[in-house]
Formats: C-alpha cells, sequence, structure tokens
C-alpha cells in the first residue's frame, strides 16, 4: 500500500481495529464521535488506497511484521536467533549435551531440521505445545506433523529457505499448519534460521502460535505509539 505516513491518530485508528473493535467502541475509546472516525477512515484511505476495513487492518500487520523481522535481521537480540550461534559451536560430541540443556531451557518450542527436512531435534516444549510424546519426532520427517492438504506447499516453503543461510518469517502472510497428535490443525508462526556448520544445513525453528504472535505485534504496535506520544 503506497501513500503519505498515516498520523498519530489514524494510526490509532487502525490498531484498534485490528483488535477487531467497532467503530462505536474505537469513538467511545479515543473520545471522539463516531463521525470523527470515519472521517479518520476516509483520510487513511486517501493515504493508503480505496481498500475495505479489513485489507487496510491485514496492510497494518503485514507492515508490523515487516518491521519486525527486520529489527530482528539487525540486531539479533531475539532469543531464538541465539540459537544458531549454539549449533555452530557445537562443533564436536562434547558440545551436544550443552546444547540439548540451553535448547530445553529456552521458553520456546524448537525444533531442528536437516536439509532434507528430518526432524534432529526437538526440545519438550514443543512437544508439550502439539501433544506429542518425548521423542516422538525425533528421526522424522517434518512432513508427517504437517495437515495432507498443506503438506507438499509446506515442505516446498522449507525446502527454498533451507537453500539460502539467513533468517526467515513464515505464517504472518502466508497460511501455515501443523498437525497436532490430537488430530487437530493448528496455526503457527515459524521463526527461521538457516546455518551451515561442518557442511551441512540446519533450519533451527521457533514455533509459536498465531494469535498469540498476532497478540506480541499488537503489543508492540501499542508501545510504538504510545513512545510517539
Amino acid at each position: 500500500m503506497a501513500g503519505s505516513k498515516l498520523s498519530n491518530r489514524e494510526n490509532e485508528i487502525l490498531v484498534h481495529a485490528s483488535k477487531g473493535w467497532t467503530d462505536q467502541q474505537i469513538a467511545l475509546e479515543l473520545g471522539i464521535s463516531v463521525s470523527t472516525v470515519n472521517s479518520y477512515w476516509v483520510r487513511i484511505r486517501g493515504k493508503l488506497g480505496h481498500f475495505n476495513r479489513t485489507e487496510l487492518v491485514a496492510g497494518l500487520l503485514r507492515r508490523q511484521a515487516q518491521e519486525d523481522l527486520s529489527g530482528l535481521q539487525d540486531a539479533k537480540r531475539d532469543l531464538e536467533f541465539k540459537v544458531a550461534e549454539i549449533v555452530q559451536e557445537a562443533s564436536d560430541a562434547a558440545a551436544a549435551p550443552f546444547f540439548q540443556f540451553v535448547v530445553e531451557c529456552l521458553p520456546e518450542a524448537v525444533m531442528v531440521l536437516s536439509s532434507d527436512l528430518e526432524i534432529i531435534y526437538s526440545n519438550s516444549r514443543t512437544e508439550d505445545a502439539f501433544g506429542f510424546g518425548p521423542g516422538y519426532l525425533i528421526g522424522r520427517s517434518v512432513r508427517d506433523i504437517f495437515p495432507l492438504a498443506n503438506e507438499a506447499r509446506q515442505a516446498n516453503m522449507l525446502s527454498r529457505i533451507a537453500a539460502v543461510p539467513g533468517e526467515s518469517r513464515l505464517g504472518i502472510r502466508e497460511v501455515f499448519y501443523i498437525r497436532t497428535a490430537g488430530g487437530y490443525d493448528t496455526r503457527v508462526v515459524l521463526l527461521m534460521q538457516v546455518s551451515r556448520h561442518a557442511g551441512d544445513t540446519f533450519l533451527i525453528c521457533i514455533l509459536r502460535s498465531f494469535l498469540e504472535e498476532l497478540e506480541r505485534l499488537r503489543r508492540r504496535s501499542d508501545s510504538v505509539i504510545d513512545s510517539l506520544g
């Protein structure tokens, strides 16, 4: 969506709309009239294009996701990408127990995949999140936990990413599902680091609930708006 930069109040309107609020609720929250809210929607569309409400909110979430990914790439502060450094340092068998200990302590669901998408490690948070027993995932193809309808598309996406070392995010702009042990399909966001060590390629994956990730992005957006005053 091309256009002029939104004002703080116009951003507020979009952020509240992303929470599912009606114009009446937004007006009450901001202490303005519904007609004033409508006038802000006219200004927003004048800057971003004549899209419907859903498309405008989707554009906001896409921009937030892109900004968030850019921040991860620049700062390298997020916990999930420190896992890659541990893998690279685990150059001999003596380092493996320490690597396992560290990944088990992470407050995230973590899987490590080989270049052919075999699950070579998953921590207990992954097993708990999707209902799998201890060690069940190890040695299986990640395809085994993709819904049949999504298997080929999702596997192809991961294979393409594995070909180029770096950081990626899947599941915000596109749909990505995991099939739980109970047979339910749950939408997720994958944060990935592709690393090469000793001639091998590894995909270090952080798995997050799609809804929880949207809420995290919403809180981040609210924080940015608050900081702007």
